[in-house]
């Protein structure tokens, strides 16, 4: 009669059991965090400078017409593109193309070759652009752009806008846009709106903010006119990260646990 080997467990042997759980159960986690995790796979910004400013000036300026700051408070990981750390995101930067930086004169000509020269960049990258940013004239020109999308007359990639120091566009067509935007609550693109009370254009910001209810969120700094300075990422957990469905905060050193993105405020 054959007799059946017998199994010895060894403390080796257990070991090695103890470590096939560990190892399955690391893998376990990390299937069902990828499954989690998923999100939009755009990670490029189009920055849109204020008036009097240009693209390269914007991009790289420290002062209050600048937004090396804000640039500045986005993570950029050694780590990035795991289940974990998303990958780091870019940018893109548009110029106005007027002699003095300004996108548009004071009683509104020119903003329609503006918000079409945004829109045709947008559309020319072929789904890269997940959000916009805009300062001052180019706040007020993201939000034309992100309330055409909401309603379906601009780029359909768009997946949130950050608008800093922005005003409510003076031209009637624009104006009406936003009113119809406001009257259409199921259509919507998430808006984020940086302003500070002593901006003397934060009433008319907070205006512009509420045309975008019920997704739109405000930040509110101490700045004036200027975009927010780094603290921006933090105080807004990471916006732009929940915006595209992100569902973990990270900054430059925090990995943060799964939260829900609707829940954050």
């Amino acid at each position: 009669m054959e007799v059946p080997p017998k199994v010895v467990d060894t403390p080796n042997t257990a070991r090695l059991n103890a470590l096939s759980m560990k190892v399955l159960r690391v893998l376990s986690l990390a299937l069902v965090g990828v499954e989690s995790l998923q999100y939009s796979q755009a990670r490029k910004m189009l920055l849109i400078h204020g008036s009097g400013s240009s693209r390269g000036a914007f991009v790289n300026s420290p002062t209050d017409r600048g937004a090396q700051g804000f640039i500045s408070g986005v993570p950029c990981r050694q780590d990035a593109g795991s289940s974990q750390v998303p990958r780091n995101w870019q940018y893109a930067a548009i110029d106005a193309g007027s002699n003095d930086g300004t996108w548009y004169d004071a009683d509104g000509k020119r903003l329609d070759a503006s918000v079409k020269a945004v829109e045709s960049f947008i559309e020319a990258q072929q789904g890269q652009i997940a959000g916009i940013v805009g300062h001052e004239q180019g706040g007020t020109v993201a939000a034309i752009v992100a309330a055409r999308a909401a309603l379906g007359e601009g780029p359909l990639t768009l997946s949130f806008a950050i608008i800093c120091g922005a005003s409510m566009p003076a031209a009637k067509a624009y104006t009406d846009l936003l009113h119809r935007l406001s009257d259409s609550p199921g259509a919507s693109v998430p808006t984020l709106h940086c302003l500070s009370e002593s901006d003397a254009a934060s009433a008319s910001g907070a205006e512009l903010a509420s045309c975008f209810e019920p997704t739109a969120e405000i930040l509110w700094h101490t700045r004036g006119n200027a975009m927010p300075d780094r603290s921006w990422w933090k105080s807004t957990m990471a916006y732009p990260d929940r915006a595209v469905g992100f569902k973990r905060y990270v900054d430059q050193y925090t990995i943060g646990d799964l939260f829900d993105p609707s829940t954050v405020y």
